[in-house]
């Protein structure tokens, strides 16, 4: 990969980690639960089964799920092993910010945005995105936390072979963590309205991804 299509590259990814990070704000700040990370919510589905409370249950496992059918949906869209420039990346970031802003205006207010966001992060976090070595997951930082410090540990053994990945991972967490940023400070003004801001910032990463992917294509 050149050093331009690289960086169109690097771009991308932070602009998916910045879209994960906002669409957990909001569900966190309507709903009081995140749709990017589950070893929380299946914890508390394992909670409510033995606390017997069904409906609880229900509907966290109806967010299990939904996150597991968008991976699904990821696993039959890009089914190679190996990252190819495909309209379908685009295509599919654009797809679910237009559902975004079509749900939102026809009324769609309640706690059903859970199962939406779910399968959308759930089919993000699932796209083969292969970058130097490594499948890169947009939405999901604990196993990024872990690598950060297996990478530090062989780097104080002399193993420097590896040290960019830090910088990648450190810079995909503040990505991240600008996007919850941003979705927090639009939430205080507009509330629920910020969907709106997160399926426009979706259509505008699948945007630039075609540029990313005409770049790619000439090179």
């Amino acid at each position: 990969m050149e050093k331009q299509e690289r960086f169109y590259f690097d771009v991308w990814i932070a602009l998916l980690s910045t879209l994960a990070g906002m669409v957990n704000v909001v569900t966190l700040l309507l709903f009081f639960t995140p749709t990017t990370h589950f070893t929380g919510n299946i914890t508390q589905f394992v909670l409510s089964f033995n606390e017997e409370e069904w409906g609880t249950m229900l509907h966290l496992l109806g967010m299990i799920l939904c996150f597991s059918g968008g991976g699904v949906l990821s696993g039959f869209l890009f089914s190679k092993k190996k990252f190819e420039p495909t309209k379908r990346y685009g295509v599919l970031l654009m797809m679910f910010g237009s559902m975004m802003l079509l749900l939102f205006l026809f009324g769609l207010r309640d706690e059903k945005w859970l199962y939406f966001f779910s399968f959308v992060v759930g089919t993000q976090n699932g796209m083969f995105i292969y970058y130097h070595g490594i499948i890169v997951r947009t939405s999901h930082f604990t196993g990024y936390l872990t690598d950060i410090g297996v990478v530090l540990g062989r780097l104080m053994r002399g193993q420097i072979k590896d040290r960019w990945k830090v910088l990648f991972y450190f810079t995909s967490m503040l990505f991240f963590g600008i996007g919850v940023t941003v979705s927090y400070q639009l939430f205080q003004s507009f509330g629920a309205a910020t969907i709106i801001a997160v399926g426009i910032g979706y259509i505008l990463v699948g945007l630039y991804y075609f540029s990313f992917r005409k770049a790619f294509l000439h090179k």
